[in-house]
């Protein structure tokens, strides 16, 4: 895979994707990382990437390019942890 991203699937009206956000920002704090946010409801393209790694379009869900890792919903800090660092 030559992408190697984190990324987080997110829609603005989602309140669990809030939750997850400040979460991802003490995530990219901590361990100097970078996680790309993908709006999916409005755009399109975003939306199809979701479905390719998700299945199905739901948000927040967050994919590792790097070792195929998932996570759909909301999660605590350690999973979120293990999810990009493992």
């Amino acid at each position: 895979m030559k992408n190697k991203r984190l990324l987080m699937f997110y829609s603005d009206n989602c309140e669990s994707c809030g939750l997850m956000a400040s979460l991802v920002e003490k995530l990219e704090k901590s361990h100097n990382l970078k996680v790309d946010r993908l709006e999916a409801w409005h755009d399109q393209n975003n939306k199809k990437l979701l479905e390719k790694y998700a299945g199905l379009a739901t948000v927040p869900f967050f994919y590792n390019e790097r070792t195929g890792k998932k996570i759909s919903g909301e999660a605590d800090f350690d999973t979120l942890e293990r999810w990009a660092l493992e």
